[in-house]
């Protein structure tokens, strides 16, 4: 029986030169219940004839003849274990292929097309045959005690396959695997591999996967497992940080203990026989809400499990003072850091502001300066001040030394006639710097047609004064820009 695990299926030449002339696929494989063929070729050399061609199934048992073709005589199947299951596809000594129906796993071996030629003698070449059975896998972790014998730690297995499963283990454990093959009655293959290290504590917990390949499968199968190695505890006591002092407050000690399985219970002892009275115990914590004398001892914390026990134990001393350099030291020193570096943030949010606010009062922005009120001195108002760095322009007078005199108030009766009343102050107002003798030698020009607001007049709180006051007071004053 040839070996079982090929992969590739090839149409090949088989035993030298008469193979050359006897072609026959080098591997088949089916599913148990499917129908599968068993091909055969001869191709024809000038000079041999052909006789007859069987089929022939080779096993431990010996050579067993399954089919038998013959030009005359015909299809023979004789008795074995494929009888009613076995056919020629197409009768003929050139093309002999069978075949076999309702595969099953017994069917699996070696199948040999055999001519038998003239005068060359017999011509033959053998194909390899997998019924492939999927097989049952599974996985586990046996649970070890630590010691100094290498033990199996994890199993795996590939029951009733065919062909036999491949199994691989993946771990960062220190140990070895060995792989059982058995036969089983139906013809499948089983495969149990186990996985041996010398248990450790350390190695509780690890990772180790299991890998199986096999052709009936799609994908691989995995299982991922952690080891189990149980050990009695063992103990370490934290919290103690060297800076105990009378005073201080809420400090506590923790029994940690490392086991497998876990511990189911622990013990707090002093060196002194008899435990601290501001001493509280719970569980695995020892907590002290305030230092005193009396806890400057030994104290001591035992873990127990099924396997066993552990032990630890801490010397704690307690000083009259807070000792240089220790956590309340340090904590007041970083209380005043912190209040200075908030006082400095303060400071320089308010430099900030102030710089930022003077800004805003000296930067650009609308003029807040307004040009004070015309203001009115002795006995007439005088000319507007000066806005906004523009002087107001006096009076124009225009030489008329050579020029006659016109006398404007030649019309003065008849233009008041035309005039309402409330206007007739500003209507005299603008006659009176003319209403003088014509031996003057110059006169006044000044703007027509002003608004009214330019006829009022305002005394020296800035109040205005009514228009009709008399001619005496009245003023015309250029346009002043704004």
């Amino acid at each position: 029986m040839k070996p079982l695990g090929l992969l590739t299926v090839v149409f090949a030449v088989i035993q030298g030169a008469a193979s050359q002339r006897v072609k026959v696929d080098r591997e088949v494989q089916a599913n148990p219940g499917e129908t599968f063929q068993l091909r055969c070729k001869f191709e024809v050399v000038q000079g041999i004839s052909l006789t007859q061609v069987s089929w022939v199934r080779e096993s431990s048992a010996g050579r067993e003849n399954i089919a038998v073709f013959h030009p005359s005589l015909g299809s023979n199947y004789p008795d074995s274990f494929l009888k009613g299951r076995v056919s020629f596809v197409s009768p003929s000594l050139e093309n002999p292929s069978i075949s076999v129906s309702d595969a099953k796993t017994s069917d699996s071996g070696t199948y040999t097309c055999e001519y038998a030629t003239y005068p060359s003698g017999t011509d033959q070449a053998s194909s390899a045959v997998f019924i492939l059975a999927k097989p049952q896998n599974n996985a586990t972790t046996l649970p070890v005690l630590a010691g100094k014998d290498a033990v199996v730690v994890a199993r795996c297995e590939s029951a009733k396959g065919q062909p036999a499963g491949q199994v691989f283990w993946d771990t960062t454990a220190a140990g070895d695997q060995s792989n059982t093959t058995k036969l089983e009655n139906d013809k499948t293959v089983s495969v149990v591999s186990e996985f041996r290290l010398i248990p450790k504590a350390a190695d509780n917990g690890k990772d180790i996967t299991c890998i199986i390949k096999h052709r009936a499968q799609k994908t691989d199968d995995i299982y991922k497992m952690k080891l189990a190695v149980q050990y009695p505890p063992t103990v370490s006591i934290s919290g103690y940080d060297g800076q105990w002092y009378v005073g201080r407050s809420n400090v506590q000690l923790t029994c940690v203990a490392n086991a497998n399985p876990p511990p189911t219970s622990f013990e707090w002892t002093v060196a002194s026989g008899q435990m601290p009275k501001t001493a509280q115990i719970i569980g695995n914590k020892l907590s002290v809400p305030k230092v005193d004398e009396s806890i400057n001892t030994t104290f001591a914390c035992e873990a127990k499990n099924q396997l066993g026990s552990g032990q630890d134990r801490v010397t704690t001393l307690v000083t009259a003072e807070p000792p240089p350099g220790s956590s309340a030291t340090s904590s007041i020193i970083g209380a005043i850091i912190g209040i200075l570096i908030v006082a400095a943030l303060i400071a320089t949010g308010l430099l900030l502001y102030c710089r930022r606010r003077n800004r805003s009062e000296n930067g650009d922005g609308p003029p807040k300066y307004k040009p004070p009120p015309p203001t009115r001195t002795g006995g007439s108002t005088e000319m507007l001040n000066k806005s906004h760095g523009v002087e107001s322009q006096p009076l124009d007078y225009f030489d008329t030394s050579h020029e006659p005199v016109t006398n404007l108030d030649a019309d003065d009766d008849d233009d008041d006639e035309n005039v309402p009343n409330g206007n007739s102050g500003a209507r005299n107002g603008l006659e009176d710097p003319f209403h003088q003798s014509n031996s003057s030698s110059r006169i006044p020009v000044s703007q027509p047609n002003l608004p009214d607001r330019f006829n009022q007049q305002e005394d020296e709180a800035g109040h205005a004064v009514p228009s009709h006051i008399g001619r005496g007071d009245s003023f015309i004053s250029s346009a002043m820009l704004v």
